[in-house]
C-alpha cells in the first residue's frame, strides 16, 4: 500500500482546507451550545451549526430540544407573571378593603352607630390585625361601646324599678279597700253605702229648697234632722260636721 500524498509534506487541497476550517468551527459552536443555560441561545448556536452541516443529527436534536425547553420556560415565565399580577390585584383590593372598613368604622363613630363601628373594626382587624389605624380605632370604639352598656344598664335599671313600684302601687290599691258608710241602728240597720267622693251629705229627706242629700235615711221616730250632717274626706281621714241637727 502506498503512502498518501500528505505523507510527504505535500500541501492539501483547498477543499480538504475548508472541510477541515468549517469542522473546526463546527466544533467550536458545539462548545458554546453545551456551555450556555439559555435554551434560546443554545437554539441559535445550534440553527449556525445546522446551517453549516444541515445533516448534523446532533445539533438538529439538540436545536429541537433547546426550543422546546425555551417554550417551557416561556409558559412558566408568563404563568409566573400572571400569578404576580394577580397577587398584586388581591393585595390591592385588599389594601382597598381595609381603607373602606377603617373609613367606615370612624363614619360611624362620628355618628354615634357603634354597632357599624365595630363590625367595619372587626372586618379591618381581620385583613390587617397590626395596622396602626385598626390599633387607633379600638380604644376608641370600645370606650364607646363600654359607655352605651353602662347607659342601657342604667336604662334596664331604671324601667326595672318603675315597673316594680307601679306593680307595688297597683297591689296596693288592689289591696285597699273603698271606704263606705254603714247604718248601724234603726229601720235601716246593717245598709252599706259607697263612698267613694269627698264628701257625703246625710239627712231625712232627698231634696228641700234647693240642697239635697247624698243619702237619706228612714227616720219613723224623727230622731234625724232633714240635713242632719256631713261627712268629709281628705286622703284617708274622715271629719263629721254636724249640721245644728
Amino acid at each position: 500500500r502506498l503512502p498518501s500524498t500528505a505523507s510527504f509534506g505535500m500541501p492539501s487541497s483547498p477543499e480538504a482546507a475548508a472541510e477541515r476550517a468549517k469542522q473546526e468551527r463546527i466544533g467550536e459552536l458545539m462548545e458554546q451550545a453545551l456551555a450556555t443555560e439559555d435554551p434560546e441561545e443554545r437554539a441559535e448556536i445550534y440553527t449556525k451549526i445546522l446551517l453549516l452541516a444541515p445533516t448534523n443529527q446532533v445539533a438538529y436534536q439538540g436545536r429541537k430540544d433547546a426550543l422546546e425547553e425555551a417554550a417551557k420556560l416561556r409558559e412558566q415565565a408568563g404563568a409566573s407573571a400572571a400569578a404576580e399580577r394577580e397577587a398584586i390585584a388581591a393585595s390591592l383590593a385588599e389594601q382597598k378593603r381595609l381603607q373602606d372598613a377603617i373609613r367606615e368604622a370612624e363614619a360611624a363613630l362620628l355618628r354615634e352607630d357603634l354597632d357599624s363601628a365595630e363590625r367595619n373594626l372587626e372586618i379591618a382587624r381581620e385583613i390587617r390585625p397590626g395596622e396602626p389605624e385598626v390599633r387607633r380605632l379600638e380604644p376608641l370604639i370600645e370606650a364607646r361601646l363600654a359607655e352605651r352598656r353602662r347607659s342601657r344598664w342604667l336604662l334596664w335599671g331604671s324601667l326595672g324599678a318603675a315597673v316594680l313600684i307601679l306593680a307595688i302601687v297597683l297591689f296596693v290599691r288592689a289591696r285597699r279597700k273603698d271606704p263606705f258608710f254603714e247604718v248601724i241602728a234603726g229601720p235601716d240597720r246593717g245598709a252599706k253605702h259607697p263612698f267613694d267622693g269627698d264628701l257625703l251629705r246625710i239627712g231625712a229627706v232627698a231634696e228641700l229648697d234647693g240642697d239635697r242629700n247624698d243619702l237619706v235615711l228612714g227616720d219613723p221616730n224623727h230622731l234625724i234632722s232633714r240635713f242632719h250632717c256631713e261627712i268629709h274626706r281628705r286622703g284617708n281621714r274622715f271629719f263629721v260636721i254636724d249640721l245644728v241637727s
